[in-house]
Formats: structure tokens, C-alpha cells, sequence
């Protein structure tokens, strides 16, 4: 089982942590973007074109598609949520036919499709552990 893991760039360590659990109960996470610079060169195209095609190879290369909702309880969205990979990613795995998983709520008009939806890690885990 291969899992493709999305989410803000800010939860990036929090997904570092979930990817070592997830290997642990069998599960490969090929995100390379986990694994991308701490801060990425926004300035530098030909580096941001490569990691958005690496992005792209690892999404529709993988298994299974997994994205993290956030926190959205705040009135105003927090500047560190307000990138949209994670969303592009979603809508190429959906075109893909690869299955989706969303953790942690419904947060777009996208999560009303029918995806599977799932409370936290814990249930992420059972969910893609091997029987």
C-alpha cells in the first residue's frame, strides 16, 4: 500500500511524524515534499517546477490519496493554510480515480464527494494498516 499524504506546508513536521507511524503498521508514504527544504525558494522557478512535477508523479503514483483538513474555526484563515496544493493534489488524484481519504473533517465543497472521511490518525491507520 502506497499513501500519498497532503496537507498545509505548515503541518509539514506533524506529517513526518504520521508518515514514521504509518510505516510502522506497513503503509509507504511517498511524499517526497516531507522531505523538501525547510523553507522553499519561492523565488526560484526551475526549483519549484521540479517539486510541483514531483508532486504530481508522487499523487498519481500512489495507492491511496490522503489529505489533512484544518482548523478552520477562526473567523479569519491563518497565512500558513492559505496554499492550495493540497488541493490541487485532491482533484488530480480524483481525475486519476485514486482513492481519496480526508482526516479530520470536511473543509471545501470537495470533501462532499463521495470520499472516504475519517476523524484522526488513529483512524487513518487502522483504516490503510494491513489485515
Amino acid at each position: 500500500m502506497v499513501a500519498y499524504l497532503a496537507s498545509s506546508w505548515s503541518r509539514r513536521s506533524e506529517m513526518r511524524q504520521i508518515r514514521s507511524e504509518l510505516n510502522s503498521v506497513g503503509v509507504c508514504v511517498n511524499a517526497r515534499w516531507l522531505d523538501e527544504e525547510e523553507t522553499p525558494p519561492r523565488d526560484n522557478d526551475k526549483y519549484m517546477r521540479e517539486n510541483a512535477f514531483a508532486d504530481i508523479k508522487d499523487v498519481v503514483g500512489c495507492d491511496v490519496f490522503v489529505r489533512f483538513s484544518d482548523d478552520l474555526s477562526s473567523d479569519v484563515v491563518p497565512s500558513n493554510l492559505a496554499t492550495g496544493a493540497r488541493f490541487f493534489e485532491m482533484g488530480l488524484a480524483y481525475k486519476e480515480g485514486i482513492p481519496i481519504v480526508v482526516v479530520g473533517g470536511k473543509q471545501c465543497i470537495f470533501d462532499f464527494l463521495p470520499v472516504t472521511h475519517l476523524k484522526d490518525k488513529e483512524e487513518l491507520k487502522s483504516y490503510l494498516s494491513p489485515v
